[in-house]
């Protein structure tokens, strides 16, 4: 199982990559669907689904669907958190 500090950054990397910005600018705090992120519903669904495919990766009995990930105010802290425990 991964450390907290390895799904924090996978976590954070994906984000970036989803937001076309440099996963520097990432921060913890930061709104998924907000400055600087700015990630609309497809690129929601489209983290979604990479973040699913790196949970089954370690936990095949493990998912996460797109009402997860879209809810409203979500924050990268958030996700991180909602990631880790699903792969404990």
């Amino acid at each position: 199982m991964p450390t907290k500090e390895e799904v924090t950054r996978k976590v954070t990397t994906e984000v970036a990559k989803e937001a076309g910005i440099s996963p520097d600018r990432v921060k913890e705090e930061h709104v998924l669907a907000d400055y600087p992120i700015y990630l609309d519903k497809v690129a929601l669904g489209m983290l979604t689904l990479t973040l699913r495919k790196y949970i089954k990766t370690y936990r095949s009995d493990q998912t996460i669907v797109v009402k997860e990930v879209r809810k409203s105010g979500l924050t990268v802290k958030s996700l991180i958190e909602l990631i880790y425990e699903k792969l404990k």
